[in-house]
């Protein structure tokens, strides 16, 4: 007679109603951090901090 054995079967947390599952892509924090980011690549790269790379060179 070979007894299987069952794994525990982790719980769901209950969400409060309106809370968005924080694993989904499409979540407004995510969508603020991407907005944010292609705001800070489309800026312009200060003379000064082009000046101090060109003398790494």
């Amino acid at each position: 007679m070979s007894a299987q054995r069952k794994e525990p079967q982790q719980a769901k947390a209950a969400r409060p109603a309106g809370h968005a599952d924080p694993r989904h892509a499409d979540n407004s924090v995510g969508r603020a951090l991407r907005a944010l980011y292609e705001s800070a690549v489309e800026e312009d790269i200060p003379p000064d901090m082009l000046d101090l790379l060109g003398k790494l060179k």
